[in-house]
């Protein structure tokens, strides 16, 4: 409205509605002159009976009126997708990765604050997508970064102090939030582990480590710990982030909060947010009276066209035409396997349960020759690929072309087109972009539906979508969404007025993400060949529908199809290896598929033995499953183990053979002494593999072992299990 431009103060208004007639303009002209304050009104002369000024003041309203009119009529043919409000997305552009030292400071009077995420699966990074339009709307001016994009030189001490006080003055100390997920058994991710390093050597947490108080000194900061309490070392890096951040010399604005991935963890995260960051964090920066000002004078407003967008769309004709080619550093940190994961081909699949389980266990074989190098019982990082039922729903509900060939890059919320990175790489087709990289069918979460909401087009859809997404509505999202294992692809049919272009399709749904599984096989025994075990997953929905694990269904299909011979993978190293002292005794604990790291570790005993004739150490194994005769796997190549002397003691728990059930845990404390004895005395080394409620309890049963036969406190048998832990002579790799 160019009849203020010449106002003292900046007003920022907010149109809920796109203006259908003149009149409406005006409606919302007058209304704006109706909230002035008065001093503002004055100035302009509003209250004084200048007819002149009137005069033209109406004028500029009217000339500004014809304007819209004349613009509305030039774009009568606009696709209704222009009347899409998504304000969820709108202050994308105020999240950067830059140094952020150009910013407005009356439009952030808080400043710059940096909000850093550990992210495995990509949680943490998209909780910081929410803080960063948080900080918008609370007057902040926000970068969010990787933290394996901090350098770190040759000697691992990096320049974290350079880049975490970032915004610090001699007025104000840095602000820093910190979003960190526990991996694993109290792992790092992996795009945080240089920077653990260095925060647990200058914290003093690592052996000859000396704490220097003074390192980060001028930073103030606050941590929100992502993890899941069945795991024994729960959200251990979260606390280990916020221990050493203080001991560093930063300031803590308010405590340590641990959101439990096994509860509501974005319900955790929100709470946090809502009730506890962002309330301390404007108050200690703006101050409750500068604050209260600006929300008083500023009124928000939903654009009435699409917000800028991160990516860019670029149909191409010919998929050979423009083959592009990417740098490590152009790459996305959370989806650099979609670039460096291989395709392999699928040369053996069988089943290894009975034809009278209903279930499914398979057996795959890879050949990877000349492709990977792998380590005996590493990790394999599978990709999975929707199926195209699934694909066509989407597209077809979205009126997206599936053969369409395009390519992804910056869009206009991307202020640095250098800084940014790639998803996935393109050129590909749009099918190959819903199949491969885009998350169609897992579980979704509240702050999902409510980004959903803003890019539909009937109020009826708006309404339930908000309701779920809101702290009122939980109890309705987990009987409906999480309950009934709605997908986006049920959501966007349950709801057909959501409409949106790819490019913001993109920027919405969540990244199909990889399903690891421990190889099964030894390398040294099958160089060229990695085999796995893995569990088809199938659930039944409560409308009584089968749904089937996205990735395990990618993998069975390839039992069904030889024509569909390969999977795309990519490695991870496990904790899973053998003593170096081929001489020392071990304890293997696999019920289920858990036994897989299990059968690795035997296949290269046996090869120590028979081809090396090397002396090879006592070997045990427990392993459990419902019955003998159903979904005991792998038992001839168990027999044959125990024949040839490579597995000395089989353990073997059928919880459904008999009517009190039975499961590994019970088998190793009546085994009590053989195993004190193992572990003492002979230095043994313990392996579990399975599920998290089975690995509490095998711990558990440890712990008891040692404090009876080793005559120790409880507190002292729990410090032994963490000795061994610590020493690597006690691996878990246990799964939710």
């Amino acid at each position: 409205l160019t009849c203020f431009t010449h106002l003292p103060t900046v007003i920022q208004v907010e149109v809920f509605y796109k203006p259908t007639s003149n009149w409406d303009v005006l409606s919302i002209v007058f209304h704006i002159l109706k909230i002035l304050p008065a001093s503002m009104a004055d100035s302009f002369g509003i209250f004084t009976t200048n007819v002149a000024l009137a005069s033209g003041v109406a004028t500029a309203i009217f000339g500004g009126a014809l304007s819209y009119v004349l613009y509305k009529k030039s774009n009568k043919l606009e696709d209704d997708r222009s009347r899409l409000a998504p304000s969820v997305a709108a202050s994308e552009a105020s999240i950067d990765t830059s140094s952020g030292d150009d910013f407005d400071p009356l439009v952030y009077p808080g400043g710059l604050i940096n909000i850093y995420f550990g992210s495995q699966t990509g949680t943490a990074e998209d909780f910081c997508g929410v803080l960063g339009r948080d900080a918008a709307h609370n007057g902040f001016k926000a970068r969010i970064i990787n933290l394996e994009d901090v350098s770190v030189d040759g000697g691992g001490n990096g320049d974290y102090p350079a880049e975490l006080l970032q915004g610090a003055s001699e007025e104000r100390a840095a602000c820093s939030i910190f979003l960190m997920a526990t991996y694993g058994e109290g792992d790092p991710t992996d795009n945080v582990e240089d920077f653990i390093q260095v925060l647990k050597e200058r914290s003093g947490k690592t052996e000859g480590g000396e704490v220097d108080p003074v390192y980060l000194k001028g930073l103030d900061y606050a941590v929100f710990g992502l993890g899941n309490v069945l795991y024994e070392n729960y959200n251990a890096i979260g606390k280990l982030t916020d221990y050493a951040l203080e001991r560093l010399g930063a300031n803590r604005i308010i405590d340590l909060c641990l959101g439990n991935d096994d509860d509501d963890l974005e319900g955790d995260f929100d709470t946090w947010r809502e009730e506890k960051l962002w309330p301390a964090v404007v108050e200690r920066y703006i101050g409750k009276n500068n604050a209260t000002t600006q929300n008083s004078t500023k009124m928000q407003i939903t654009t009435t066209k699409l917000p800028p967008c991160e990516y860019a769309i670029e149909f191409l004709d010919d998929l050979a035409a423009k083959v592009s080619s990417y740098s490590e550093h152009s790459m996305l940190t959370s989806s650099k396997h979609y670039f460096t994961s291989v395709d392999c081909a699928v040369t053996s699949c069988r089943e290894l349960r009975s034809s009278k389980d209903r279930g499914s266990t398979l057996h795959i074989e890879l050949n990877i020759a000349g492709s990977l190098t792998y380590e005996t019982a590493d990790n394999l990082g599978i990709l999975p690929v929707n199926d195209i039922s699934t694909i066509r729903r989407v597209a077809q509900r979205l009126g997206y072309d599936v053969d369409a060939i395009v390519r992804t890059g910056p869009g206009e919320a991307v202020k640095k087109k250098e800084s940014f990175r790639h998803p996935f790489p393109t050129p590909c087709t749009v099918g190959e972009i819903l199949g491969r990289y885009c998350d169609l069918t897992g579980p979704l979460r509240r702050s999902d539906l409510k980004i959903l909401s803003n890019y539909t087009t009937d109020e009826l859809d708006k309404t339930s979508l908000v309701r779920m997404s809101s702290k009122e509505g939980k109890n309705e999202f987990q009987s409906k969404v999480v309950d009934g294992m709605l997908g986006l692809v049920d959501i966007l049919e349950k709801c057909p007025s959501i409409d949106m272009p790819l490019e913001y399709f993109l920027s919405v749904c969540p990244r199909l993400q990889p399903r690891y599984y421990t190889i099964s096989s030894s390398s040294l025994v099958n160089p060229n060949s990695v085999h796995l075990t893995i569990a088809i997953t199938k659930c039944r929905r409560s409308d009584g529908s089968i749904l089937g694990g996205t990735c395990t269904s990618h993998i069975a299909s390839r039992a069904v199809d030889p024509a569909l011979n390969s999977l795309r993978v990519f490695l991870k190293e496990s904790s899973f290896r053998l003593p170096k002292d081929c001489t020392k005794p071990i304890i293997m604990i696999g019920p289920g598929t858990g036994i897989a790291p299990m059968r690795a570790l035997l296949q290269e005993r046996s090869h120590q033995r028979l081809v090396l004739k090397k002396k090879v150490g006592k070997s045990t194994l427990y392993f459990g499953c419902k019955n003998r005769r159903i979904d005991f796997i792998y038992q001839n190549e168990l027999d044959i183990f125990q024949k040839e002397g490579t597995l000395n003691s089989l353990h073997l728990a059928f919880s459904r053979d008999q009517k009190q059930k039975v499961y590994v845990q019970d088998l190793l404390s009546k085994n009590a002494s053989e195993t004190w004895n193992i572990l003492d005395r002979l230095g043994g080394h313990v392996y579990v593999c399975g599920g998290v409620a089975m690995g509490k309890d095998v711990v558990r049963a440890f712990i008891d072992i040692v404090a009876c036969e080793g005559q120790r406190t409880n507190d002292e048998a729990k410090t032994y299990i963490s000795q061994m832990q610590q020493a690597g002579r006690f691996v878990q790799e246990l799964w939710a």
